[in-house]
């Protein structure tokens, strides 16, 4: 195969070092030289590999819904029963975020101007994710589920998502207080009435 490029180990610490920067301040906080420092490379390497910080946003957006949508994709064709499908693409959809770390938050909920190139990009990725779940769902019934059920069901895992990143941040990062919290969620919104449902999750009181 020959050697790699020279610009390859580069490109792939200036990656990890952006996702730490944007991560922990935001993508509009973050200047180029937020990148470098947190990189340690030069802005001369920088620009002989990207040429903006919205270059590499855009790229660890890209990667990170790829990365996802297939560790979904993974997840469902390993389920045996619909049922079992969509619990397993949806805890996968919460483990890729998880994976993400601190950027998962920036990537869910940082503020473009409407029509933005990356504005149209997260909805086209929450639209993919949105149809390979409701592909899922429509196996459970014989009647078409409300796809307003549905987006809120995303919607919910995505909240709980942020707020497990956003925990781990401060050192509390608790994976199965979000499964059990998910059950809850994924179980309310395919059930019929009177059917059995998982125990509300709670917590101590301190003290």
């Amino acid at each position: 195969m020959g050697r790699p490029p020279a610009d390859y180990s580069a490109r792939d610490v200036i990656l990890r070092g952006a996702a730490a920067a944007f991560g922990r301040l935001g993508y509009a906080r973050t200047s180029v030289q937020d990148i470098l420092q947190v990189a340690g490379v030069s802005r001369r390497t920088f620009y002989r590999v990207f040429r903006s910080k919205d270059d590499v946003f855009y790229l660890l957006f890209d990667q990170s819904v790829e990365t996802a949508l297939q560790l979904i994709r993974d997840a469902v064709a390993a389920a045996d029963t619909p049922a079992a499908k969509v619990e397993a693409g949806l805890q996968a959809y919460l483990g890729a975020h998880l994976a993400i770390g601190p950027l998962a938050r920036v990537l869910l909920l940082e503020q473009f101007p409407p029509g933005s190139t990356f504005g149209r990009r997260r909805e086209a990725a929450v639209e993919a994710f949105i149809q390979l779940i409701e592909h899922e769902y429509r196996g459970l019934r014989r009647e078409r589920l409300d796809p307003l059920l549905i987006r809120g069901v995303v919607a919910a895992i995505d909240y709980v998502a942020i707020q497990l990143v956003g925990e781990s941040r401060q050192g509390a990062f608790d994976a199965e207080r979000g499964k059990r919290v998910m059950d809850r969620i994924l179980a309310a919104s395919r059930a019929d009435e009177g059917e059995p449902l998982p125990p509300l999750p709670v917590v101590s009181e301190p003290g």
